[in-house]
């Protein structure tokens, strides 16, 4: 069945943009779709940050950068661009924001994507500041890659022209006088300040990705206009969706992180908007309320588990990271049978590892688990409870068990 052509706007969607584009949008073609993405993916693979992908291909990649290997990156990211560039209308533009570890590396996949012949600017956002090295010289730039999908697209340029130094009245080589009341075209080099731990936008925000709104509000003004839907695929603290309100447009926002979903929230809040959160977390009254094919969908897409297809599962609903059996039973007091019977399905499939993930357990069930164990079965025994708790990250949540 064909997805609605009528996207939801002014809504949050917490998961892997990956999924959520492609389960919730429909191709965007000549009246439908959205008109604007701006995307400013991860580009700094600290391994704090590692734990927000919890799929294995992901964790893989962040693995091989670690390692000094880009391919895995690129590979990720080509799958998202792919999705981006499906979704946008067929007038939309598309902004990448990167920085000088991988933008050569995506500049190729964005022409093989959106085609070399819509590439529209390279722009350097010079930032300037502290922090200099003596071994080289200063990095005080990002680079921001502007695509369109076709050759007709908005762009507003009298939007965006920039203030002349000189005044009217000045004269030309040939005597007339100079009119520099419209202003300045841009060029694509943008000297704009970032945001300081002082800033005014910075307070009570403090994200370490955040982008100062000025940046957003000339790409927004440039290649939009007012009523236009705005697309932030991982758009952190939100600010691309503060500033498209702001400027009267639509807006649509992804991240994989229910903090940062929590922050964009608020900040909407902060401007009078009640925004709904596809994704988040519910209560746990809420979870016990689904229907038992819903609960089990949604653990597993919390989890970022692949959900197994709906015939007899043998003992298993999905496969956590590609490789660990997970069981998804809503109910309490998960008993000493469920887990022999999940003995079976894992030997079954060869697997040594795997999750029950319930409300609770009984006493048989983790005296079952810790024989499985002595026999070589690795069974984790999830209680809902400390699950939501920790924010539905498997593997943090049973490090500390």
């Amino acid at each position: 069945m064909a997805l609605d052509t009528n996207l939801a706007t002014n809504i949050i969607y917490r998961g892997d943009c990956y999924n959520v584009l492609k389960r919730n949008f429909p191709s965007g073609n000549d009246k439908h779709g959205v008109d604007l993405i701006y995307v400013d993916p991860p580009f700094s693979f600290d391994p704090k940050y590692a734990k927000l992908w919890y799929d294995k291909e992901s964790l893989e990649m962040f693995e091989e950068i670690r390692k000094g290997d880009v391919k895995h990156y690129i590979s990720w990211m080509s799958k998202r661009l792919e999705q981006f560039h499906r979704v946008l209308k067929d007038t939309g533009s598309f902004y990448l924001h990167c920085d000088w570890k991988f933008g050569h590396h995506l500049k190729v996949a964005l022409d093989d994507i959106f085609g070399r012949n819509n590439f529209q600017n390279e722009i350097i956002w010079w930032y300037g500041g502290g922090g200099a090295s003596k071994r080289r010289f200063a990095r005080k730039h990002d680079t921001i890659f502007f695509y369109t999908k076709g050759k007709t697209y908005t762009f507003n340029i009298d939007e965006v022209r920039e203030p002349y130094k000189w005044t009217n009245g000045q004269k030309r080589a040939d005597g007339t006088e100079r009119n520099y009341e419209k202003g300045k075209i841009p060029d694509d080099v943008w000297q704009m300040h970032g945001l300081m731990p002082w800033s005014k936008e910075r307070k009570n925000i403090g994200y370490p990705t955040q982008k100062p709104e000025v940046l957003l509000e000339r790409i927004i003004n440039a290649s939009s206009n007012e009523g236009d839907i705005i697309l932030d695929p991982m758009c952190g603290c939100g600010t691309t969706l503060v500033v498209a309100h702001k400027l009267k447009r639509k807006w649509i926002g992804i991240d994989i992180s229910s903090q940062a979903c929590e922050v964009m929230k608020k900040r909407m809040s902060n401007l009078g908007v009640d925004v709904e959160v596809k994704g988040l977390p519910l209560t746990l009254d809420d979870l016990k309320k689904l229907k038992p094919f819903e609960f089990q969908d949604y653990i597993c897409d919390m989890t970022n588990s692949r959900k197994m297809q709906y015939v007899s599962d043998k003992g298993i609903d999905g496969l956590y990271r590609e490789e660990f059996p997970v069981q998804i039973k809503q109910q309490e007091r998960v008993g000493r049978n469920v887990v022999d019977n999940f003995e079976t399905a894992l030997r079954r499939k060869g697997r040594p590892r795997g999750y029950i993930i319930g409300f609770s357990f009984t006493k048989g069930a983790y005296e079952e688990a810790a024989r499985a164990k002595s026999d070589g079965l690795d069974i984790m025994l999830v209680e809902l409870p400390e699950l939501v708790r920790y924010d539905y990250d498997l593997e943090s949540l049973t490090k500390e068990a």
